[in-house]
């Protein structure tokens, strides 16, 4: 583990708590992701810099005064309860009956699970108030033939938007459930790829953002970038850059059709109740290359493997029936898979370099494995 990473998870230790992983905004700055022996979240962040750690610990002290906030030494501060200067209604919300709290980037999103006594479980979703528009947007978005979390409240003064819980499984706890066969493993991961191809040919109006190759390719790089600052990646950043470009050259030559695009599409965003499929958190909702999407998918899949969730042979059969149940693409559609392949395995070697418990480093060496379509 890189030594400034090393520091950060004795800290944490040193108070019974173990470090999921760390997500990078800036040289000096890491969010944390926290566990505690009960196996509760509990959310942090790290400064490079003593004396905006301590400002920032005083500012989130004074937000939620009884949540036991802590600035460790050498710059760690623990969040717990939801506390968060720029979330203030998150404390709250987590205390309420029945809340379980199931993500929180500090200050700049939480997701809250509310179950309480007699009443049906809801998800509040809280992001900063300028934030908000774009989370109501994608929350929005109707697919027909795909089921999406229904919106029940909006507060834009608080920053959160209310979901009706959406029933399923994941496709992440279905890969590794050693109770469903590899016959229905396929017949769930064909409907995922029809619900995908149901995502991708809709017509919406929504005020979404264009995201084209260039920008899926710069978003690899400001990964390498970061992971490079951290000094997570060792000597793999000249590797990765290699394969970037020439991703990069093979998307430039593309002249894809423009389609609504889920943009983060992995298999924990995907819900199963039977064969009806479900889609989460259309946050980074855009228009693009569908081909984006579906390698995304793709490489998790592999990454799954890799990670020993499930079987190499698993893994591709869930790949083989998604591409089948999305149907034949014509045109350079294989050309570009493979490229935003590429561009995803870069981006989850960098991400997972982040946490102390995982890898995606095996994805470098491992070749793009062809899958039929």
């Amino acid at each position: 583990m890189p030594a400034q990473l090393h520091r950060v998870a004795a800290a944490v230790a040193a108070e019974g708590l173990t470090l999921v992983k760390a997500i990078p905004r800036s040289a000096t700055q890491l969010g944390l992701e926290l566990r505690r022996p009960d196996g509760g979240l509990l959310a942090g962040q790290w400064f490079a810099d003593r004396d905006e750690a301590r400002a920032v610990h005083a500012q989130t002290v004074r937000a939620a005064p009884a949540a036991g906030v802590q600035l460790l030494p050498g710059g760690t501060l623990l969040q717990p309860g939801g506390a968060d200067r720029k979330l203030p209604g998150l404390p709250g919300l987590a205390a309420a009956e029945g809340a379980n709290l199931v993500a929180h980037r500090p200050e700049q999103r939480a997701v809250v699970r509310l179950s309480p006594a007699q009443a049906p479980t809801t998800y509040v979703k809280l992001v900063r108030p300028r934030r908000l528009a774009r989370t109501v947007t994608g929350a929005r978005l109707t697919v027909a033939g795909v089921a999406t979390p229904a919106v029940q409240a909006v507060d834009e003064r608080a920053g959160r938007v209310t979901f009706a819980e959406l029933r399923g499984r994941t496709l992440y706890d279905l890969l590794g459930d050693p109770t469903s066969t590899d016959a229905d493993l396929t017949t769930v991961s064909s409907a995922v790829g029809g619900a995908i191809r149901h995502l991708h040919t809709s017509t919406v109006a929504a005020p979404l953002p264009s995201h084209d190759a260039a920008a899926e390719v710069d978003v690899a790089r400001r990964w390498i970038h970061l992971a490079t600052e951290h000094q997570v990646l060792g000597q793999r950043a000249a590797e990765l850059h290699r394969l970037l470009d020439q991703a990069a050259e093979r998307l430039a030559a593309a002249r894809p059709a423009t389609a609504l695009l889920h943009r983060d599409l992995h298999d924990k965003q995907l819900l199963l109740d039977g064969t009806d499929v479900g889609l989460l958190d259309f946050d980074l909702a855009a228009f693009g290359d569908p081909a984006l999407d579906v390698a995304n998918l793709l490489t998790h899949l592999q990454l799954r493997s890799h990670q020993g969730r499930c079987s190499n042979d698993r893994a591709r059969t869930c790949a083989t029936a998604v591409l089948q149940g999305y149907g034949h693409v014509p045109g350079d559609w294989q050309r570009r898979l493979e490229a935003y392949r590429t561009t995803a395995r870069v981006r989850l070697v960098c991400v997972y370099a982040f946490r102390p418990a995982h890898s995606a480093a095996k994805l470098l060496h491992i070749p793009t494995e062809p899958v039929a379509s």
